[in-house]
């Protein structure tokens, strides 16, 4: 069989890797939105895999931190399966970050993504977190424009990280933050990655934060909004949640991941449903967060 072979991807390849990704997820992957930053190879790693002088696949590494390290996009031509493409690429990047001295790298998968769940638990990554994709399309009907939203205030990022550190959110997510889908650990969103989070608004209760919505423009679509965080007491993360509905009414989308593990799920699964967010797995957990001690 012929080697398969790992380089650097150059803006040479964009059109390959556009053709692969649009046979990926039914034409909806998010590669081409963010395909641009990645050919720039800032702080990351992009390559694609060749087999037989044509490539098969690509993937992207990004070292957040001197400890932790991140894989995504993992991505094989479908015309080029069970030729281990998936496998290769998964391996070059345990060995750079290992030579790196990473002590974790980390990854996110759907739960049909059975081939990729399949290679990376073979290499050793152990599934760390769960959680519930979910969606939501920003309607008339989700604004009313004469609400008061006096009550609600911006919190400084300082008082808002006191708030999530003790939060239930926290602990199921395993100290992780959803971006999308990407997960940061929350010691890196509260330095190195505080430009995430672009609002943090919050309720008081005796001069107290009873509860928090933390969101952001994703970066991938401009069409979404990124529900980072959300905590607290249930008729208020109501509030909340209607008022990022109200402040991003000029999108389309607005998505989440919320943390969860078979009967425990955070408390922002309430408030979602009773806003009829869309979920792919009928509110059981479909992604998943693997992490692979080095």
């Amino acid at each position: 069989m012929a080697e398969i072979k790992i380089r650097r991807a150059f803006e040479k390849d964009k059109d390959r890797i556009l053709e692969i990704s649009s046979k990926i997820w039914e034409g909806d992957d998010y590669i081409p939105f963010v395909l641009e930053e990645w050919l720039k190879n800032i702080d990351s790693e992009f390559v694609v895999a060749e087999f037989e002088g044509q490539i098969a696949g690509f993937a992207r590494y990004a070292r957040y931190s001197e400890d932790f390290g991140w894989l995504e996009g993992i991505r094989t031509d479908p015309g080029f399966q069970n030729l281990g493409i998936g496998k290769v690429i998964t391996e070059y990047f345990i060995n750079m970050a290992q030579k790196e001295g990473v002590k974790k790298l980390a990854l996110s998968t759907y739960i049909d993504n059975r081939a990729s769940i399949h290679i990376i638990e073979s290499k050793g990554f152990v599934k760390t977190a769960s959680f519930m994709y979910f969606e939501h399309e920003i309607e008339q009907g989700d604004l009313n424009p004469n609400e008061d939203f006096s009550y609600i205030e911006k919190i400084c990022p300082e008082e808002a990280f006191e708030f999530i550190e003790n939060s239930q959110f926290l602990n199921l997510s395993k100290g992780l933050i959803p971006a999308g889908w990407k997960f940061y650990p929350f010691e890196l969103v509260k330095g190195k990655f505080k430009d995430k989070i672009e609002h943090i608004s919050g309720i008081r209760k005796e001069g107290k934060i009873s509860s928090l919505v933390c969101f952001s423009k994703s970066p991938e679509s401009d069409n979404y909004i990124l529900l980072l965080f959300l905590d607290g007491q249930i008729e208020e993360m109501k509030r909340l949640l209607r008022y990022v509905l109200t402040n991003g009414k000029e999108h389309s989308f607005i998505a989440t991941m919320v943390p969860g593990f078979h009967d425990k799920k955070a408390k922002a699964l309430e408030v979602l449903k009773s806003y009829n967010f869309r979920t792919w797995n009928n509110f059981n957990e479909d992604t998943f967060l693997y992490i692979k001690e080095l």
